[in-house]
């Protein structure tokens, strides 16, 4: 209740009653068509309207929350702008501390802005926000704002979170009514390595990554406590620590956001090792490469390797030739059906494409040169006669006593072996010819660099 206007007027029953401040009512005197009082009985003055300043806002209702944010240019030139929604009509002030670092700004349409001065100087400023209604404090809120800061790496430093207007603390749940802090937030994660169990390379950098709450600190340190490193957050809530030499250690570590503050939380990564690393491919044949191929023979290549790896065979420019599977024990072969009389370059490619890739390569590979063939074929005399259908047929031959003589077709399938015998003859029976048209190998010291043999092409039924 209003106590000590000079004068307050109202209506009332058809007619004005005039109240002086702390007195009893008079009557007057009034117009007998319910007009304008011409005469006070007490003598007071005329009435007139009570005049003062308009309020921006019903008086019933509370005025609207005031907000701040601060946004910073992306390219990082120019300066931080502040922002946010008021009262209308309302006045707001932005201080640093006690000292007013813009000049008072209208709330127009709900809204407000202006750009931080870069009269504040390098640093991080706690800025306080103030809405004025009809020139008295209606609401305040407080906003980070930081200028020409960057991180060890060299890159800007992050933005703080938006600020507005507190929000009440919710009642206890047990209605004791006394105020509780609320428990540090969870914000930190570490998202490489995802899988701790994929490990590391050894004596090589690794970056870890992870996101955490903007404009935090980011500790790292092992579990006994000793801290690593710092990095701040970047705006967009992520952060990297790369350590330059990973060594052999197996990593226990802490990746702390606001350590000791009220934002603290912990991710950690725990039993990270070494990689176990895979054999590599080697080979093992041809052990000498200037002891050469036999021309227009087939030849295998072999070697080791990581047990069930496969093993891509490609020429000196990259053309696919073919591949082989790491047997259990770690040895592979590769067998060329027609090495021709060609110079080879070829590589041998373990994981390809993968981290884990690694080569080996024959270089320079030619056929040898012999004097004499080492092993003939000396029946059939002429394939061209052919052979008695649904009949066996002995193959025989010369090569060097004590050898043994392996059979294959013209695909490198072996199909029989036989002794060569101490006069250097050998002989081999096919037991039913059938109605094909062979094409054989009779190979001495197969799959060696000595590999030598005789053909018998084009060998069909006789007509």
């Amino acid at each position: 209740m209003m106590t000590k206007n000079p004068l307050i007027t109202a209506v009332a029953a058809g007619g004005l009653i005039a109240l002086l401040a702390g007195a009893a009512p008079a009557t007057s005197a009034t117009d007998p068509a319910g007009g304008s009082p011409t005469a006070s009985t007490t003598g007071a003055p005329a009435t007139r309207p009570i005049t003062g300043t308009v309020e921006p806002t019903d008086p019933a209702l509370p005025p609207a929350a005031l907000t701040a944010a601060v946004t910073y240019p992306v390219d990082d030139e120019g300066q931080p702008r502040l922002s946010g929604t008021g009262q209308e009509g309302a006045t707001v002030r932005i201080l640093d501390r006690d000292r007013q670092v813009v000049s008072d700004l209208a709330v127009v349409g709900g809204a407000w802005s202006a750009d931080v001065p870069a009269t504040l100087g390098t640093g991080s400023h706690e800025l306080t926000v103030e809405q004025l209604i009809a020139g008295r404090l209606a609401d305040s809120v407080q906003q980070t704002v930081v200028l020409g800061v960057a991180d060890a790496a060299g890159d800007a430093a992050p933005a703080p979170a938006p600020a507005s207007a507190p929000a009440p603390a919710p009642a206890p749940a047990d209605g004791s009514g006394e105020e509780r802090t609320p428990a540090p937030q969870a914000g930190v994660t570490v998202t490489n390595p995802s899988d701790t169990s994929a490990g590391y390379t050894p004596g090589k950098p690794f970056t870890f990554r992870g996101t955490a709450t903007p404009g935090t600190t980011l500790t790292v340190q092992n579990v006994w406590g000793t801290v690593i490193a710092t990095r701040a957050v970047d705006r967009d809530g992520t952060w990297a620590w790369t350590r330059t030499n990973m060594g052999t250690s197996i990593w226990q570590l802490e990746f702390i956001q606001d350590k000791n503050g009220p934002q603290q939380a912990t991710a950690t990564v725990y039993d990270f090792r070494p990689q176990v690393e895979q054999p590599r491919v080697s080979i093992t044949a041809p052990a000498d490469v200037s002891a050469g191929y036999a021309p227009d023979a087939p030849y295998t290549f072999r070697g080791t390797g990581a047990a069930a790896h496969t093993i891509n065979v490609q020429n000196a420019w990259g053309t696919p030739l073919g591949r082989a599977i790491v047997d259990p024990d770690g040895t592979w072969q590769w067998t060329r059906v027609h090495m021709g009389s060609g110079e080879w370059h070829l590589e041998f490619v373990q994981d390809k494409g993968l981290a884990s890739e690694s080569s080996a390569k024959v270089s320079g590979f030619k056929p040898h040169s012999s004097p004499s063939p080492a092993v003939t074929a000396t029946a059939p005399a002429d394939p061209s006669i052919g052979y008695e259908v649904g009949k066996p047929f002995t193959f025989a031959g010369t090569a060097t006593p004590g050898k043994r003589i392996t059979v294959r077709n013209g695909y490198g399938t072996v199909i029989a072996g036989t002794p060569v015998g101490p006069d250097g003859t050998w002989t081999w029976t096919r037991q039913y010819m059938g109605t094909s048209i062979w094409n054989l190998q009779f190979v001495q010291d197969a799959g060696t660099p000595a590999e030598q043999f005789a053909t018998v092409y084009g060998f069909g039924p006789r007509s």
